[in-house]
């Protein structure tokens, strides 16, 4: 992917409202956009001592989307550390040292949401030669998900596009939202960036879905993939990729309410 230039010395805090949660207040900035990065430096390297196996019934936790050389590919994660994961021995801190923010915390090329959800984070690193796409947590075990009933999500998301050469993170009147029908197991959503707009139609199956996602303002269409987490289902995540995995992608994470 082409990237513009960003300075490696910006050092932004997203300082707002908890991520989609009931009666939170907010932020008026609107969504953040930034020129994806040409110059940043690539994750630092910090091997971490391997982190505890995830016991739950199914141990994928999570996935990362990696792009590299304008190749992208979508990796499973098996780990429960809502503190930092490790992609190609590399530790992305998902919690920043020194910064405490309930949605969107940025330092340098890397963005990570949310401090206010207990069971789910997703994030970006924005490098010279990679970029990581992830969302990770602690799935809600399958016994635990509704069998009937419907339910609405409400959260925040990260879109990248290729050929807008940027990204954004949502911020207060611009979110994702679904509306989940768990007896007829179907998951429909929309991530309602400024740039685009990403509808999403899925099947749950246990405590995952996955199905289509097409961004309006986007030539290739894509797919979805995510899972339930926490406690009876009660918050979810997920990745939405071009078919390509490159040309437009998102992470986004919600809050039952």
């Amino acid at each position: 992917m082409q990237f513009i230039k960003l300075s490696l010395t910006a050092l932004c805090l997203g300082l707002i409202t908890a991520c989609g949660g009931s009666g939170g207040g907010g932020d008026n900035s609107g969504n953040t956009t930034t020129p994806l990065n040409d110059n940043a430096t690539s994750p630092t390297t910090n091997v971490d001592t391997p982190n505890t196996p995830n016991t739950e019934t199914n141990n994928t936790t999570g996935q990362v989307l990696k792009i590299k050389n304008g190749n992208g590919v979508i990796e499973n994660l098996n780990t429960t550390n809502l503190s930092s994961i490790i992609v190609d021995g590399q530790t992305i801190h998902i919690t920043i040292p020194g910064i405490n923010s309930g949605t969107w915390a940025a330092l340098n090329n890397q963005n990570t949401c949310c401090g206010s959800y207990d069971s789910v984070k997703i994030g970006g690193v924005f490098g010279v030669e990679n970029e990581y796409l992830f969302y990770n947590g602690i799935p809600t075990n399958v016994a635990q998900i509704p069998q009937e009933g419907q339910a609405t999500y409400k959260g925040e998301f990260l879109y990248s596009s290729e050929a807008q050469g940027r990204y954004e993170t949502s911020r207060n009147t611009r979110a994702a939202t679904f509306e989940v029908d768990f007896g007829n197991k179907t998951l429909n959503g929309k991530l309602d960036a400024s740039m685009t707009a990403v509808t999403i139609e899925a099947n749950i199956t246990g405590n995952q879905f996955d199905g289509k996602a097409i961004s309006v303002n986007e030539v290739v269409e894509g797919k979805v993939q995510g899972q339930f987490f926490g406690e009876n289902a009660k918050q979810l995540g997920g990745l939405a990729a071009a078919n390509d995995n490159t040309s437009w992608n998102a992470v986004f994470a919600a809050q039952k309410q």
